[in-house]
């Protein structure tokens, strides 16, 4: 894989976890709106989708550090 490549690679996966959050929100709500659990079940779900955020929100910096460096570097092939 060529620089350019790779950088565009990158670019793809940081607009996917910038969208993932927005997503499994969006979905939550709907289910949880509709999904008859109790309020126990409903925190545990809460917790779950937190933690979805923190990881998405590490992949979303470790991703574009690696995307710059990257274009800094003076490497063509990955």
């Amino acid at each position: 894989m060529t620089k350019d490549e790779f950088i565009v690679a990158l670019g793809k996966l940081i607009n996917t976890e910038e969208k993932l959050v927005d997503i499994y929100m969006h979905h939550i709500q709907t289910v949880m709106q509709w999904s008859g659990l109790g309020e126990r079940e409903k925190d545990a779900v809460h917790k779950i989708i937190s933690e979805l955020m923190t990881d998405s929100k590490s992949h979303l910096q470790r991703f574009t550090l690696i995307l710059e460096r990257v274009k800094k570097g003076e490497i063509d092939v990955y």
